[in-house]
């Protein structure tokens, strides 16, 4: 029996992640981007389940726009953020000590 129920989301499944280009489950990818969901989240699962009524049910409208609706950052945007982040942070330990 399929279950599409927005309560329940597809626990045992795995599919293959399009950004980590390995398999990944459902709750992995529902707190992937520090406790939020991933952006795809909802193009990669809704062909198992109800994925969009689901994250409205869990995270309320606001955070749902936030987390689905704005532009996704491009790779690079992601990488150069990444590298500010580490460089405040190994800045930080070397004034530290």
């Amino acid at each position: 029996m399929n279950d599409n129920s927005a309560s329940r989301p597809y626990e045992e499944k795995e599919i293959r992640c399009p950004k980590l280009g390995g398999q990944v489950n459902f709750e992995y990818c529902s707190q992937e981007t520090y406790g939020k969901p991933c952006a795809k989240a909802l193009t990669c699962w809704s062909p198992f389940f109800d994925a969009e009524t689901f994250f409205k049910e869990k995270l309320g409208e606001e955070t749902f726009l936030e987390c689905f609706l704005q532009p996704a950052q491009t790779k690079m945007v992601t990488l150069v953020d990444l590298i500010e982040k580490a460089r405040e942070v190994a800045k930080k330990d070397t004034e530290g000590k």
